[in-house]
Parts: C-alpha cells; sequence; structure tokens
C-alpha cells in the first residue's frame, strides 16, 4: 500500500556531526516534504540491515503526494530561510533529475547532471558542490541572486513535471 503525504514519524532524532539536535515525537506542526521525499529514496534504493528488502517494508509514497513534497521543498528551498545556500542547489538539483528520469539520485551525481546539461547554471552547481565537501560550518557562500534564479528555474521545471503527470 502506498504511503501518505504526511510526515508519519515515530520518533525524529538528527543528532548527526553538525546539525542541531533535535528529537520529536509528533509530526504535526513541521514540513512534512523531508518524510515524503526521504521515504521514497529509501523505498527506492534503501538496504536492509536486518530482514525483507527496503522496498518491501517501507511503502513508496503516492505519486500525487510525492510530487506535492517536491515542490513544497524547491518552494522551501527557493525561499532560502535556514537552508545553506549549497544545499539549497543541491536538492534543487536532485528534485530536477527525479522529475526527468523518476530516479533519486544523490546530491553529488544530481548536481553533476545538471552542470552536464544547464550550462548556464553548470558554475554555480560546481560552486555548491565545492562547498558542500567542506565542513558545514566552512560553507562557502553563494551569490544568492544566482542561487534564487536557479532555484525559479528548478520550479518551472518541476510545476512543468507536476502539470504533466497529474499532480
Amino acid at each position: 500500500m502506498p504511503g501518505g503525504g504526511e510526515a508519519g514519524y515515530l520518533a525524529d532524532l538528527n543528532t548527526g556531526a553538525q546539525l542541531p539536535e533535535r528529537a520529536a515525537f509528533d509530526p504535526a506542526g513541521g514540513p512534512s516534504f523531508w518524510y515524503v521525499i526521504d521515504r521514497s529514496v529509501a523505498h527506492q534504493a534503501g538496504i536492509a540491515l536486518y530482514g525483507p528488502p527496503a522496498a518491501e517494508v517501507i511503502a513508496a509514497p503516492r505519486p500525487a503526494d510525492l510530487t506535492a513534497a517536491i515542490r513544497a521543498s524547491v518552494r522551501e528551498h527557493g525561499d532560502g530561510e535556514g537552508h545553506l545556500a549549497d544545499n539549497r542547489v543541491l536538492n534543487g538539483c536532485r528534485s530536477l533529475v527525479y522529475c526527468r528520469t523518476g530516479r533519486w539520485s544523490a546530491k553529488r551525481d544530481a548536481a553533476a547532471q545538471v552542470a552536464a546539461t544547464e550550462g548556464e547554471f553548470r558554475p554555480l552547481v560546481e560552486a555548491a558542490v565545492r562547498s558542500f565537501e567542506r565542513p558545514r560550518a566552512a560553507a562557502r557562500p553563494l551569490p544568492d541572486p544566482q542561487v534564487r534564479a536557479f532555484l525559479a528555474w528548478v520550479r518551472v521545471r518541476v510545476e512543468e513535471y507536476a502539470g504533466a503527470v497529474g499532480g
């Protein structure tokens, strides 16, 4: 059975290096798109450490819910609040590549695909990758007008995809 468009977690823990510590047990109130996209990625490419394959135990989101989550992600990254510029660009690349291929890619792989096909944005995308490879506290600033222009361009492509798939 497909998963829904809600966050749907029992526990949300952020305890990784250079992440603000967070423990949440109530999915209400926060943006749900992260979790819908994460479930899609896990369904597609998750590796089980024990038990059945990930695709058998992690339901893929319904197409309309996934499309809505991608649209919400691109909108939030376009606004830029609370996100490093490099991550905004690379998440835009991932969304674009998913809409083109129906497959999720790692951020660097998605960036390479976009840089190879979109010459206008190649310098920005390559700068985002270089910044992303640094420790998060040492991320390099990217020119905000270029980041916003790229994400506006991605948003148009995502909206075209949404229209084509009925999302």
